[in-house]
């Protein structure tokens, strides 16, 4: 199965009145496979061209859809079809472009940066093709809002995906192996015979039996301290059994931390508060925090 990326440019937002003005494929490579203008069956409108600035006298000798189609079917039947907002640019072809799997950039894109940033607001609930291609370092050739530009800016969008996209886990006592040793209580996970030995920190002179215990005997009435003083414990222990931060290292480091999750089954709300996916867990933020310093220092 090979992967086309695809974007359009359009009438209007309304794929039963509006029409393509502008499509583009390209393949893995970033090779244009085919650019063209469209003709939409009817007049542009002028909030339309405002975006994408194309004009009716642009599109006077282009094709129709209907003329396109065949070639585009036989050219995606079959194969992945990567576009930044999948929902929106799919109703405007014949078939939904169910010949081809269609899958979207900007979900996959949105749930990896949520992953990586603590954020509620629900102003982040998708995150836009031109804020995702500064993130992920695309560097554009042509201007925005032209379909070949935009898809080859899809394109880096998903290539950064593919390569920051981790397997997680859920860190916890509960849980075996890396699971269980990444965690705080990790003579709790010891005893549960879930992980094979013990992971003791020394911490400000004194040996602790785990990073929970050290953390207990340190933490204050400041909340952001602790976080401070958590994330340098975990520091510790991570400097101090080299294995453990080579077995993050090698499953993607700060990627895999920013894609497990930490779920103990939390009553109270403020144990409710250390757990979530990702940057939404207040004890893999600090994970992750002190993972970062821990490799600092191992340089």
């Amino acid at each position: 199965m090979k992967t086309y990326f695809l974007d359009t440019e359009t009438t209007g937002l309304n794929p039963a009145v509006e029409g393509i003005v502008e499509l583009a494929i390209v393949d893995e490579n970033g090779d244009t496979v085919l650019q063209t203008l469209v003709d939409p069956g009817k007049c542009i409108p002028p909030e339309a061209t405002a975006v994408h600035g194309i004009t009716d006298a642009m599109i006077l000798k282009a094709p129709r859809l209907s003329q396109l189609w065949p070639q585009i079917e036989a050219l995606l039947s079959g194969h992945r079809v990567v576009a930044y907002n999948a929902a929106y640019d799919r109703k405007f072809f014949p078939d939904n472009l169910n010949c081809s799997e269609v899958v979207c950039a900007m979900h996959r894109f949105t749930k990896l940066w949520r992953q990586r940033h603590f954020r509620e607001d629900s102003a982040y609930r998708t995150i836009n093709l031109a804020k995702a291609s500064e993130y992920t370092g695309h560097v554009w050739s042509g201007d925005a809002h032209r379909a070949l530009a935009d898809t080859q800016a899809c394109r880096t969008v998903w290539n950064w995906c593919e390569a920051h996209e981790r397997p997680g886990i859920n860190i916890s006592s509960n849980t075996k192996g890396l699971g269980g040793a990444l965690t705080n209580p990790t003579e709790k996970a010891f005893l549960k015979g879930k992980i094979k030995h013990s992971y003791p920190v020394v911490w400000k002179g004194t040996r602790f039996p785990d990073v929970e215990a050290a953390y207990q005997s340190y933490k204050t009435a400041d909340e952001q301290a602790n976080d401070q003083i958590q994330a340098e414990i975990i520091q510790a222990k991570l400097t101090q059994h080299p294995k453990l931060l080579e077995a993050v290292r090698s499953r993607g480091g700060e990627d895999f931390i920013v894609a497990c999750s930490h779920k103990v089954g939390a009553v109270t709300d403020r144990a409710k508060s250390w757990e979530g996916q990702g940057m939404q867990s207040r004890f893999l933020r600090n994970l992750r925090v002190g993972y970062i310093l821990a490799e600092a220092t191992s340089v």
